[in-house]
């Protein structure tokens, strides 16, 4: 559920202020950059998410995404990866649920068009911020 609305800031400007609920959604993050990874999760559950796993490749995610009793709202996945690179594993994902959500990530920003075909919802270029991942991942919830 998504409530928006508009509210004065200090300054008396106009702001849109988005409320998903009031349940902390379900976030998986796969990238094999372990630094990467802690970052992400830490960030995602200082934001008020609840990450439910996370993976170091494609084959790790799927076997852990396809067992768990949490389902994810939204997966977070890296493009590069040893073992099964992103695409692959939003594949294979796809096929076992249709109805995942996933973002697919890079640095390399010629990666966008393939993160479409491949089934994810979104694609995020990993040199932006990670605001920028953040307000993808809201996006996202507030649209499905």
């Amino acid at each position: 559920m998504c409530i928006e609305f508009n509210m004065e800031n200090s300054e008396g400007k106009e702001q849109d202020i988005d409320i998903i609920g009031n349940s902390k959604f379900n976030i998986f993050i796969v990238d094999d950059d372990i630094e990467l990874l802690n970052l992400y999760s830490r960030y995602f559950q200082s934001n008020g998410f609840n990450v439910v796993g996370t993976a170091k490749n494609g084959i790790e995610a799927i076997e852990k995404i396809l067992k768990s009793s949490n389902k994810p709202d939204v997966i977070i996945i890296d493009f590069n990866m040893p073992i099964m690179n992103g695409i692959e594993a939003i594949k294979q994902l796809l096929r076992a649920d249709d109805s995942f959500k996933m973002i697919l990530m890079s640095s390399n920003p010629f990666i966008r068009g393939k993160a479409r075909s491949s089934g994810a919802k979104d694609f995020y270029f990993k040199l932006r911020g990670i605001n920028v991942l953040l307000k993808i991942v809201k996006d996202i919830l507030n649209h499905s």
